[in-house]
């Protein structure tokens, strides 16, 4: 039986009522890669439609609680993340797409992401962003400062829709 797709891939600026509302800080768009140098050249941050609205939600619940959102990771085209797992080659970091495996950032509905305070620092998690180590997994050892701060983005994302992942904060 046949699955119509939809796909309503748009760049998640235009249902910001605010651009300040979230800070999109798009790492696969520096030379803060694991190769060196950027995997493309514009900070844009694309997302499905539906996965914008659930994470409206998430951005309004952090704002009550004194919290600005950044993201360093969302959409990846299908080419970025084959040419980051020939680089990286461990699936439970970054999928496979070669072997039909392709994550769920090639499709548009995850979002890599961390919480900024109302001084401007970002809050203490485990590892910084795309570390890729043992030491970024869930159940990694943390500070009891990191683990507050990870289970209360989680239950927030969760409480919104969203899933997580075990190998990553």
């Amino acid at each position: 039986e046949m699955v119509p797709a939809v796909s309503e891939l748009v760049d998640l600026r235009l249902y910001l009522e605010n651009e300040d509302d979230v800070i999109i800080k798009m790492k696969l768009a520096t030379d803060g890669t694991t190769i060196g140098e950027p995997f493309y050249h514009r900070n844009l941050c694309m997302l499905q439609k539906d996965t914008i609205a659930k994470f409206l939600k998430a951005v309004e619940q952090f704002a009550k609680d004194g919290y600005k959102v950044v993201i360093y990771d969302a959409y990846r085209p299908t080419s970025v993340q084959q040419r980051w797992f020939d680089v990286i080659r461990v699936h439970k970091w970054v999928a496979d797409p070669s072997i039909g495996m392709g994550g769920i950032h090639d499709r548009g509905v995850a979002i890599d992401m961390s919480l900024i305070d109302e001084n401007g620092v970002e809050l203490d998690m485990p590892t910084a962003m795309h570390t890729f180590t043992e030491a970024s997994a869930r159940s990694a050892s943390m500070t009891d400062e990191q683990r507050k701060n990870v289970d209360y983005m989680t239950k927030v994302m969760v409480g919104c829709g969203f899933t997580y992942i075990n190998s990553e904060w």
